[in-house]
């Protein structure tokens, strides 16, 4: 026979209750300089840094994604205050795993990470994108 259960109210416990706030608000925010080829602008070297904020606790990444060489990839952990972020930064580069400390200063327009010995180039302005 076909179903009987259309006659029923669907189950929306989850609409009628109130729901309980089990996490604290999160934020996210991106932030993408790109650096096209003067003789093929198809090829471009990408910094990206990803930001997600919830209380005072923050993580995110931030690559360095050259066209023609090896990427540094890694992730951050650690706490904001005042729009600065001070935190522990893991990566890879050529195949070496490291970690160092940053901070990211948050800006309206752009982010400015700070950290880690000058030769790594971690240094540098972050334009502000869309998510």
């Amino acid at each position: 026979m076909g179903c009987t259960a259309t006659n029923q109210p669907a189950e929306t416990t989850a609409s009628t209750e109130p729901q309980a706030i089990t996490e604290a608000a999160s934020d996210r925010q991106c932030f993408r300089n790109e650096y096209p080829f003067e003789d093929n602008p198809e090829q471009k070297d990408v910094e990206s840094l990803t930001v997600d904020i919830q209380g005072d606790q923050v993580t995110g990444e931030y690559n360095w994604t050259p066209a023609l060489k090896d990427a540094r990839t890694g992730s951050f952990n650690g706490s904001i205050n005042d729009d600065v972020i001070t935190a522990d930064y893991e990566y890879m580069q050529e195949g070496q795993s490291g970690e160092t400390d940053i901070t990211i200063r948050l800006e309206p327009e752009q982010a400015v990470v700070e950290g880690g010995a000058p030769e790594l180039g971690l240094s540098t302005a972050i334009a502000r994108v869309d998510c």
